[in-house]
């Protein structure tokens, strides 16, 4: 990949890892509009792919086993991720080449990822499709690292706010659309061509961005040499050391807890408390549309404010205690009036914390040279809760005897969320 030639034709002015940005990329809403494309095309795959296309061929292979098997094909591509974005993200911190750190595996990454989702769209095997999901998870992540890491990379901490609204409206976007595009392929019975095009368009949107935004040579800046007992150690932050990189992880993880312990039991939640039974399907896409006009509302307002007052956490706080509210919604109004007005307020709160989240973790990064690393392992906040939600949202319908119990340990977890900001210093 180092002799690869996409040099600018002007000099670039991005910074060393070590130095912190004082000015935004030269085509600042160019810059924002690509990274907005390049989030939308990885959160399509997300969203489209396990709840639809891959679901569908599971069913395919053994209806009676659906569940299970699709359990545990995603469990362990989900470790697959949790393991390799950070690794990828340290891989992009150390490289060397004419066209720049994370160039290479934005590319790379887009290639073999798209070959990856290919290869899942022809298999007709549990093992195949498990390998392939698996080899997914690694290749997109290979470019998702980077792409992320982009930020404290090139964007200044003033507008960091604006940034990660934007990470947040394409993650929101991307998983939406995901819905409705992988509906749409499923229903034609064209499943392939919906996994032939989900390659090309991650393709097309990390080459229009490492095209439009060169990042410059960097082959002369200082090389931190591989070394695995390094790179296993990286996967450690010290609590002790760098506790407000804790205490800012612990609020997403709890957080996203609460939002997708709810979240992903929505079909269930209908059915049986709501009581709305065979139409509970119908009725899913009512509450998340809800909850995406929400999320929208405060993503938009809430990142630049937090960029002009220079204050992040009152934001994240704010938007957990939000999310909270919302959860007592259903709780007294066990109604789809109620779950509707759940999605719009769950939705205000969750929008208003995605629009400061990867801002405020850039913030409070160990060190600026493992910037990729560092936020490959943040996340694992996000990544890890989408596992254990099913399990714990589980156990607790079952010792609480119906889903009011899991409103109530949502809303605990939001409040924890709120409180583990308190103790961050380096960011207002």
């Amino acid at each position: 990949m180092s002799e690869l030639s996409l040099t600018p034709t002007t000099p670039p002015t991005t910074p060393s890892a070590s130095d912190e940005p004082t000015s935004p990329p030269r085509r600042f809403p160019l810059f924002l509009t690509t990274l907005l494309t390049g989030n939308l095309a990885i959160f399509l795959i997300w969203g489209s792919v396990l709840s639809l296309l891959m679901s569908t061929q599971i069913e395919r292979i053994d209806p009676s086993a659906k569940v299970g098997n699709l359990a545990l094909v995603s469990m362990i591509g989900a470790m697959v991720s949790v393991v390799f974005q950070p690794t990828w993200g340290m891989v992009s911190d150390r490289l060397r080449t004419r066209i720049g750190k994370r160039a290479p595996l934005l590319l790379l990454g887009a290639v073999l990822g798209g070959f990856s989702l290919i290869l899942l769209g022809i298999s007709n095997s549990l093992l195949w499709i498990t390998l392939s999901w698996c080899a997914v998870q690694l290749f997109v992540n290979m470019a998702q690292a980077p792409l992320q890491a982009v930020i404290p990379d090139r964007v200044p901490r003033r507008l960091r706010g604006t940034t990660s609204t934007i990470m947040g409206l394409g993650l929101m976007g991307g998983s939406l659309a995901g819905s409705f595009y992988g509906a749409a392929f499923v229903t034609s019975n064209a499943i392939l061509a919906g996994y032939v095009i989900l390659a090309g368009i991650l393709l097309l949107a990390m080459v229009l961005f490492v095209i439009l935004n060169p990042e410059g040579s960097n082959r002369e800046a200082p090389r931190e040499p591989f070394r695995i007992g390094a790179i296993l150690a990286g996967f450690w932050v010290s609590p002790r050391k760098h506790p407000d990189f804790f205490w800012t992880f612990s609020a997403r993880f709890t957080l996203m807890l609460a939002y997708f312990g709810v979240s992903l039991y929505q079909l269930y939640i209908m059915q049986d408390y709501i009581g709305l039974g065979s139409g509970a399907a119908s009725a899913v896409p009512l509450v998340a549309l809800s909850s995406l006009a929400g999320s929208v509302v405060t993503m938009l307002i809430c990142g630049p404010w937090s960029d002009r007052v220079g204050r992040r956490k009152p934001f994240v706080m704010v938007s957990s205690l939000i999310l909270g509210i919302g959860l007592l919604i259903p709780f007294f109004v066990p109604t789809l009036t109620g779950m509707l007005l759940y999605g719009v307020v769950s939705g205000l709160g969750f929008g208003c914390y995605m629009a400061v989240d990867t801002a405020l973790f850039t913030e409070v990064l160990p060190r600026g040279e493992d910037a990729g690393k560092d936020l490959g392992i943040a996340n694992i906040a996000s990544a890890l809760p989408q596992v254990l939600a099913p399990a714990v949202a589980g156990a607790v319908v079952g010792i609480t005897g119906g889903f009011q119990g899991l409103f109530l340990i949502a809303l605990v977890l939001s409040v924890v969320g709120a409180l583990c900001i308190i103790p961050i210093r380096k960011v207002r």
